[in-house]
């Protein structure tokens, strides 16, 4: 079973260094099957799993949701009240710098009314209605449930990352065996007399770059692995095992329905949400309301346009994977009869591996049109499901 750290970043802050904790998940024990919890709490690390790892375990979710205990409820009254509050504060605050002051010394006496007329200034700027509170305990919720559902998305992208650059590995690693073998012909040709030292210089070459693809494709990997395994509740060196992320099914696309998702979309937004929300707490007339609901009609513009860019972008990675799986259909035949010949010797090895090489190039290939494809379906369903971008509110 995998203990799972959390930064305490409050402490942190306030002491320059990292507090390290057993995060234990949120949610009561009934809030899942007890096969549930042993599946969030095992380590290994499922795509389908990752929206309720992050719901459970992440620390900005887990910070939010300590946050939100203290907003839930409030009204935009109680908003105000406690702004109002603050001003006076900063008033009164005003005052007591000029009653502390030393009038004998005008040096420190000019100091501190310098001080006052600066946080006076501030409480009036405060006090101005342009900047009256918009937010009540609805607006914060929409901000927090937006912010974890992005987490989610990133932590997808995370993933999709990580078994890309595992195919790229796969790949390099046949240039790789492929680079060898060439290098190990030409050292024999030259061993024979057959040719020059510049042949193994150049197999030596590629070696060097295939070995180079490897390592830089590896720390790629290792860092969007780390990245994710802390968002999920792990720390970033932990080695759960992180498994395949599903191809995107034919049941998937026929379930999927892009009739209508423009509107849909500003509908579910939850920036748009919380923006509406803002702008009715908000007094009518006033530049910040006014200048607000200009930017709401924009941001549905801009959600409207965003949904169809992802739709575009689907339809492209669908077809990209329709092109990468015929290409490695054809290539693999190609590789079967070429096999068939080595083991006849018909065909030297060289010619074998380079064949070998080409099957599991175009293999990578697919399985990253399917990573991509799997990707751009997440983009759209999370954009019509309240993530698209609705620009600045």
């Amino acid at each position: 079973m995998r203990t799972r750290r959390i930064f305490v970043s409050l402490l942190s802050a306030m002491f320059g260094m990292a507090f390290a904790m057993t995060s234990f998940a949120q949610s009561p024990e009934f809030a899942y099957s007890k096969e549930k919890w042993a599946t969030l709490r095992d380590d290994v690390l499922e795509y389908g799993e990752l929206a309720d790892l992050i719901h459970e375990y992440n620390p900005t979710v887990l910070n939010n949701r300590t946050a939100y205990e203290k907003e839930r409820g409030k009204t935009n009254t109680d908003a105000r009240d406690d702004y109002a509050d603050a001003v006076q504060e900063m008033y009164e605050a005003s005052d007591r710098i000029l009653e502390g002051a030393d009038a004998d010394s005008p040096a420190g006496y000019a100091t501190a009314l310098a001080g006052s007329i600066t946080t006076r200034i501030q409480a009036e700027q405060m006090q101005d209605a342009e900047n009256e509170p918009d937010w009540d305990g609805v607006v914060k919720r929409l901000g927090y449930e937006r912010q974890e559902k992005e987490l989610v998305q990133s932590a997808q992208e995370k993933m999709n990352e990580y078994w890309k650059y595992a195919a790229q590995i796969e790949s390099a690693q046949a240039e790789l065996t492929l680079a060898q073998a060439k290098e190990s012909a030409a050292r024999a040709r030259v061993f024979a007399g057959l040719s020059s030292n510049a042949s193994v210089l150049e197999a030596q070459s590629a070696v060097q770059t295939a070995q180079a693809s490897i390592e830089e494709a590896r720390g790629a990997m290792e860092e969007a692995g780390g990245t994710l395994f802390v968002m999920t509740g792990w720390k970033y060196d932990a080695n759960p095992s992180v498994q395949p992320i599903p191809d995107v099914s034919d049941e998937e696309f026929f379930k999927l329905n892009t009739q209508g998702a423009q509107d849909r979309a500003v509908q579910e937004n939850l920036a748009l949400l919380a923006a509406k929300r803002r702008l009715a707490n908000l007094t009518a007339g006033t530049a910040k309301y006014e200048q607000l609901k200009r930017s709401i009609a924009s941001g549905e513009q801009k959600v409207r346009s965003d949904v169809a860019g992802a739709i575009a972008n689907l339809e492209q990675a669908r077809a990209a994977r329709e092109v990468a799986a015929q290409e490695a259909g054809n290539i693999s035949q190609k590789t079967e009869q070429l096999k068939r010949q080595y083991e006849a010797g018909s065909v030297s090895k060289n010619a074998y591996l380079e064949a070998e090489c080409e099957y599991l190039q175009a293999q990578s290939t697919k399985k990253q049109a399917d990573l991509s494809l799997r990707q751009a379906l997440e983009t759209y369903e999370w954009a019509v499901s309240g993530l698209a971008n609705a620009g600045e509110l």
